[in-house]
């Protein structure tokens, strides 16, 4: 055998037995001999991509963005108007930036402004052993998500409260349903990430009148 035949063949074992990059994929059928450490592959070496996006998994911020949709360089769907709702979910793509709007990215209107430094947020008022929003509510709220979307870096306490009546408890927990019921509204029909919002019961206590309908609220405390 020349020594050139035997060059190749080193050349070719050396090619089905080396992993350059270490991702558990032989070099003679690894398509991409860079992937990162650690990152995970297919068979043929080249980075999971889960939801077919052309981002691979270790760079892209939502793995299961649906079939179609367009993405940025980090995975994510394309937001033209930046208002939090991307396109493909976004009933209204020019909305004005830093406009308030809802989980269809759709503008809330509001009459009136709340300034950020000297903002009284308004309560939000329950009926009797209920944890349920009434129409009414969402107006208040409406400028309660103004005043979070005009304050970008704050987070907000919502606290609940109860009327009495009934065990120490049970209107605990009543409270803290009603808190989590004003936040679920915040997060789903006025688009306020949860994790800004931080919900607590404070039950039958600290009541603000001898009026019981006075005490059946939620309040809200800037962090």
């Amino acid at each position: 055998m020349l020594q050139s035949d035997v060059a190749l063949l080193n050349e070719k074992v050396n090619a089905m037995s080396g992993d350059s990059d270490g991702d558990g994929v032989a070099d003679l059928y690894d398509v991409d001999n860079k992937t990162p450490k650690g990152v995970a592959v297919a068979g043929n070496g080249v980075a999971l991509d889960s939801d077919l996006d052309g981002i691979p998994n270790y760079r892209d911020g939502d793995v299961f963005t649906p079939k179609g949709i367009k993405v940025d360089e980090t995975g994510m769907p394309i937001d033209s108007d930046m208002d939090g709702v991307p396109n493909h979910l976004d009933k209204e793509n020019n909305t004005p930036l830093g406009a308030l709007v809802n989980f269809k990215g759709q503008t809330i209107a509001i009459s009136g402004r709340l300034n950020s430094s000297t903002a009284l947020l308004p309560s939000i008022y329950f009926k009797f052993n209920s944890a349920t929003l009434s129409t009414s509510s969402y107006e208040s709220l409406t400028a309660v998500a103004r005043y979070l979307k005009e304050n970008p870096k704050i987070t907000m306490v919502i606290r609940g409260y109860s009327d009495p009546m009934g065990s120490e408890s049970y209107n605990k927990a009543l409270a803290l349903r009603r808190s989590k019921a004003v936040k679920k509204a915040l997060n789903e029909v006025f688009n306020v990430k949860g994790n800004r919002l931080q919900t607590v019961a404070i039950g039958e206590n600290d009541k603000l009148s001898d009026n019981y309908k006075i005490n059946r609220r939620v309040d809200f405390k800037v962090k």
